[in-house]
């Protein structure tokens, strides 16, 4: 870790950094570290630096461009609301014209690409343009497949008015209710599952996360994210966790996944695959990524 003052462009950078995390050996992960920095203005801020160990198909998917494809994730922990960009420059040529969504098998000559190095550092204001006020986000790395921990992150800032509660914080296809489909989740866990070919997805939250809400005042918010595969369009539902849900300490919930992501720019592509992937965010917990084929 470096001990000089962190000054962080506003453009990603790319390769590992001396504050990049360090990876467990030999296993495919995604993980971030964040530190106490300045923008290049002077303004303070925090300093995101990523670093990944990815399949060879991300690769042979997105060439070159895999740590760009990377969806850096804040979700508001008092409102819900979510914030995302890729790691990418604002003048890149946009992912969906350039992955191979269905690469070809190697060459008989070629050495197939078993895993690749992913390194990027960011200002985490700047790239996903967040408020300047202070907040306190969730925040967590995805691409496809894989996500990094999620991890509570405070961001520094003058202290704004009240942040106004997300318009319609509940839907028609989201039910917070256990049924016999519901699945268990247990300690500090969060489960999603659908049966194949089935619209319904069915959830649980474990009871770790159902103590008194982390701020005064506060409310835990589940967040739904959905990612398409193919436009890499990102669509999210925040949803405030019951009081009762709370005292019982048991969450469960389901909704209908059409209903709730449905529509343009959701598995909409006109040649296969069309593919979504899917993850639920509570406190500082992301579930494991629910893979959608259409």
């Amino acid at each position: 870790m470096s001990s000089a003052p962190i000054v962080i462009p506003p453009t990603p950078l790319y390769g590992p950094q001396p504050d990049s995390p360090p990876l467990p050996p030999e296993t495919f992960a995604l993980d971030f570290a964040i530190r106490p920095a300045s923008s290049q203005a002077g303004t303070p801020t925090v300093a995101l630096f990523a670093a990944g160990l990815l399949p060879g198909r991300y690769a042979q998917i997105y060439g070159g461009r895999a740590q760009g494809a990377v969806k850096i994730v804040a979700i508001d922990t008092r409102t819900g609301r979510v914030y995302h960009n890729n790691a990418d420059r604002d003048d890149a040529v946009p992912l969906p014209l350039i992955m191979k969504p269905q690469p070809p098998p190697p060459e008989p000559e070629e050495a197939e690409i078993e895993s690749i190095d992913c390194y990027f550092a960011v200002d985490l204001r700047a790239q996903l343009v967040l408020p300047p006020e202070a907040a306190t986000n969730t925040v967590f790395l995805w691409l496809d497949e894989m996500t990094s921990p999620a991890r509570i992150v405070p961001l520094p800032g003058p202290e704004g008015a009240a942040p106004p509660a997300l318009a319609g914080p509940f839907h028609p296809a989201f039910y917070f209710r256990r049924t016999g489909a519901t699945p268990q989740a247990a300690g500090a866990e969060i489960v999603l599952q659908r049966a194949s070919g089935e619209s319904r997805v069915y959830g649980a939250a474990g009871p770790a996360f159902l103590g008194p809400p982390a701020a005064e005042g506060g409310a835990d918010q589940l967040t739904i994210l959905a990612l398409d595969f193919r436009n890499r369009a990102l669509k999210w539902h925040s949803f405030p966790v019951p009081d009762a849900a709370r005292i019982a300490r048991d969450l469960p919930f389901d909704f209908d996944l059409t209903g709730l992501f449905g529509g343009p720019g959701w598995m909409d592509a006109l040649a296969p695959p069309r593919r979504g992937f899917l993850v639920a965010c509570l406190r500082n917990a992301v579930s494991r990524v629910l893979v959608v084929e259409g």
